[in-house]
């Protein structure tokens, strides 16, 4: 099972890497102040070689993802003369194949569109809970994993809420693609079938999570050495069980799945590992379009996911941000880290408190007199308490593995979705010989308290912190980010905008950038990478102001550590001359991948250079066709 034609896999899988070319830099926009000196000072070489991203830029299209043949796989859709959506669709298909730890079909999906004529879509592809879901007896078996592994996630068949991934992904691509679904499932059924290279994220889940591995007899004989040890780092993975999956599903459609004979193949292994999932649930899921929640910063428009997603922590805290002498981000300061960190946690009080505020967070995160309000409360001599940031209790968002894929097209059509399986590897449950993992996202809701917002009930989605985003400046889209891990997706996707808008970093420096971030209200932590311009002495000077509770981490890292500061995938769009700059996050071995040469009327460019002069790009970006 783990044996494929590797002359074949290997071009292939080189490929995937042949355009790193160089990224270009930001323009600020004209709201941000002009800089008292030239050009940002590139330190690239000053990092660990585990935090230089890849990097890429092109005129006809750029996908980024955090796999090799899954960023390859959005760019054939490209090639053959589909869009962004097209790229997308088929990326996070392949990543279900190559990354199949954090996403797949037994998923959910959020998927952020900014088509070329300025509509922008929110398409909500959440799993739902189950109609025969019972809190009380969810409630009793997540205290049982609790005691039994000291904290470890909801797993099993009762773990499992109805999948949503495919819901989206064919939404997609029918309302905004061009491609068919036999054609962007094409690439994953290749590389199920020649296989993939573990990359060294992978591995470390794989090996952080091995015990729910070896736990599903079917899992263990897929993902470990003759169902015990892990695969060593480049090993070549290939799942035949799923290639023939997903041929059946390139032939039998989406349907089949939500309503065909795959429906009642996945009822009957319910049934007879108890779960709760029934054909009646999977008829009942539909994908829907929501509006985007919106807000501004430094004068360009913000769009990000909408609940039940974590896109309103992302508008607010850049909207609380706003409010602040962009001089306070600009420096390496303790200050810096400070206000980023606090701002994070009001908006995350605000986006996901226990019970259903008066006003949602979406409406929130764009009121500027509450924006106002919040930015008030914060004290760079102190940390807030938590009874300052809210009197009442948070939402526990536990989200484990995600995903992140940015497209951008030479047509000005970009996307950023997020795609989770919940917890790694989902709760461990299969069924038959499918070759994928279910998600365990009913882990995720509240159990007791029926005013909580958050609390089980059929067909409820649960809330994560997935926020695919888009930025637009003067009418076209100016940045397409997205990013893994768990509650820190928000800080990290904040951090890079920050860097991006108020320090003039070029989109390489931004993402590479050592991070401090808030950890979510599940272990109140600051997460801080300590490497330059990142200094212990600023480490120890929040602790003094009283974030006390903090996870440092030194380079080298163990790749599992790395993951903790998230696995930001991003697209700079150039205002100059439209030229599409893509960065892979190296915290999860993001790949950037551009068009190939001679495949595209425009082929990828490859710069000299990723530090051109920020402040010699015109204010407004030309009209794009």
């Amino acid at each position: 099972m783990s044996h494929g034609p590797r002359a074949l896999l290997a071009s292939f899988l080189a490929a995937g890497l042949l355009s790193v070319a160089s990224a270009t830099s930001p323009q600020p926009p004209s709201a941000i102040p002009e800089a008292a000196e030239g050009p940002v000072a590139n330190r690239q070489q000053a990092l660990p070689e585990q935090l230089r991203p890849s990097q890429v830029a092109s005129h006809a299209g750029v996908v980024v993802t955090g796999n090799p043949a899954a960023s390859r796989a959005g760019t054939r859709m490209l090639e053959t003369g589909g869009n962004a959506v097209d790229a997308a669709v088929a990326a996070a298909l392949a990543l279900g194949v190559a990354e199949p730890g954090s996403s797949g079909i037994g998923g959910e999906t959020y998927i952020l569109i900014r088509m070329a004529d300025g509509r922008a879509i929110a398409i909500d592809g959440s799993a739902h809970a189950p109609l025969r879901a019972s809190p009380e007896v969810l409630d009793r078996l997540r205290e049982e994993a609790r005691l039994i592994r000291s904290g470890n996630y909801l797993s099993g068949h009762k773990s499992v809420a109805t999948p949503g991934t495919l819901a989206a992904l064919d939404l997609a691509l029918r309302a905004y693609g061009t491609r068919s679904l036999a054609e962007v499932v094409a690439p994953s059924i290749e590389i199920a079938e020649l296989g993939s290279s573990w990359s060294a994220a992978l591995r470390a889940f794989i090996e952080h999570y091995s015990a729910k591995v070896q736990a599903s007899p079917y899992l263990s004989r897929l993902f470990l050495r003759d169902s015990i040890d892990v695969w060593d780092l480049g090993h070549v993975f290939c799942n035949p069980d799923l290639a023939c999956f997903l041929r059946r599903l390139a032939a039998a459609g989406i349907d089949d799945f939500y309503r065909g004979s795959i429906a009642g193949e996945i009822e009957a292994g319910m049934i007879e590992n108890d779960g709760w999932l029934r054909r009646a649930d999977f008829s009942l899921l539909e994908a829907t379009v929501k509006e985007p929640v919106r807000g501004r910063y430094r004068g360009i428009e913000v769009l990000s996911f909408p609940h039940p997603g974590g896109g309103a922590t992302v508008v607010e805290a850049l909207g609380i941000l706003d409010r602040f002498d962009p001089a306070l981000l600009r420096e390496d300061s303790t200050d810096r880290l400070h206000l980023i960190v606090e701002a994070c946690r009001l908006a995350f009080a605000d986006s996901f408190p226990a019970r259903r505020p008066s006003r949602l967070p979406d409406l929130l995160a764009a009121d500027a007199a509450h924006l106002g309000r919040r930015a008030a409360l914060i004290r760079l001599d102190r940390a807030l308490a938590k009874s300052e940031i809210s009197s009442e209790p948070l939402s526990m968002l536990e989200v484990g593995g995600t995903v992140q894929v940015s497209a951008a097209d030479r047509f000005g059509n970009v996307v950023a979705l997020t795609q989770t399986l919940g917890a790694t590897f989902g709760g461990g449950a299969t069924t038959g010989d499918f070759g994928f993992a279910y998600n365990n996202l009913l882990h995720g809701f509240e159990y007791k308290d029926r005013r909580a917002w958050s609390y089980l009930a059929p067909l409820r989605a649960p809330m994560t912190s997935m926020a695919p985003t888009i930025l637009v400046k003067d009418g076209a889209p100016l940045l397409v980010i997205g990013s893994s891990g768990s509650a820190r997706i928000a800080p990290a996707i904040v951090s890079v905008i920050v860097d991006l808008v108020d320090r003039r970093f070029p989109l390489c420096e931004a993402v590479s950038s050592p991070r401090a971030l808030w950890g979510g209200n599940v272990d109140d932590q600051v997460y801080i990478e300590v490497v330059d311009p990142i200094t212990g002495e600023q480490a120890d000077a929040l602790a003094e102001r009283g974030f006390t509770r903090q996870t440092r981490l030194v380079y080298p890292a163990r790749p599992y550590d790395i993951t903790d500061f998230g696995g930001v995938n991003a697209i700079y769009i150039d205002p100059a001359d439209g030229t599409l700059v893509g960065v892979g996050d190296a915290r999860r071995q993001g790949i950037a991948r551009a068009m190939d040469e001679g495949t595209g009327d425009v082929p990828p460019l490859a710069l000299p250079g990723c530090w051109r002069d920020l402040y010699a790009l015109p204010a407004s970006a030309p009209p794009r066709r």
